[in-house]
């Protein structure tokens, strides 16, 4: 139910952003909190909690629900790009680097970055076809159609996170969880 009402809630904030063309300052940050694989319920991370530009994202077990903690290094929020709210920047609490790929191609590794004004770091939602989830697309270069993905779908921890051709598979399907 929460995970509904965030993923309304960052709608809400995009499309309101989207309807005020008059507006002075970029719509506010949506904490998305974990976001967590559907299909294998791993969440995602800098690789070994780092804070170093270029970690890569890996997935691991989320600490919130094995552990009862909370890791800021697995907690993400949709920071708007422009005023429209549609294209934004995934951005990581723990380290304060966002979402970040250097190719459109299937395979290219997810990793984190500095926020900036490179397409690098763009991000949009894409459709999805389970309630309260969400889909992931990179906007490199101005593109769509390459989604945030677990490569082979596999529920393997560690795993590095790549972009691969949107196909609204497990794979490529997050559920943002915040308490």
């Amino acid at each position: 139910m929460r995970q509904s009402r965030l993923i309304t809630l960052l709608l809400t904030v995009m499309a309101v952003a989207a309807g005020s063309l008059a507006v002075a300052s970029p719509a506010s940050a949506v904490t998305l909190g974990l976001l967590r694989n559907y299909g294998n319920g791993l969440c995602i991370q800098p690789e070994g909690n780092s804070g170093a530009e270029g970690a890569p994202i890996v997935q691991v077990p989320c600490d919130r629900f094995t552990t009862g903690s909370h890791n800021p290094f697995q907690e993400w929020s949709a920071l708007p790009q422009d005023p429209s709210g549609g294209v934004f920047y995934v951005q990581n609490h723990g380290s304060g680097f966002c979402l970040e790929v250097d190719s459109r191609a299937n395979g290219a590794e997810i990793r984190q970055w500095e926020c900036n004004w490179i397409s690098n770091v763009d991000w949009s939602a894409g459709t999805t076809p389970v309630p309260g989830t969400l889909v992931l697309e990179s906007r490199i270069s101005g593109s769509r159609g390459f989604c945030l993905d677990v490569p082979g779908a596999s529920g393997e921890v560690g795993l590095h996170m790549q972009l691969y051709r949107c196909n609204q598979s497990e794979a490529q399907i997050w559920q943002p969880f915040r308490d």
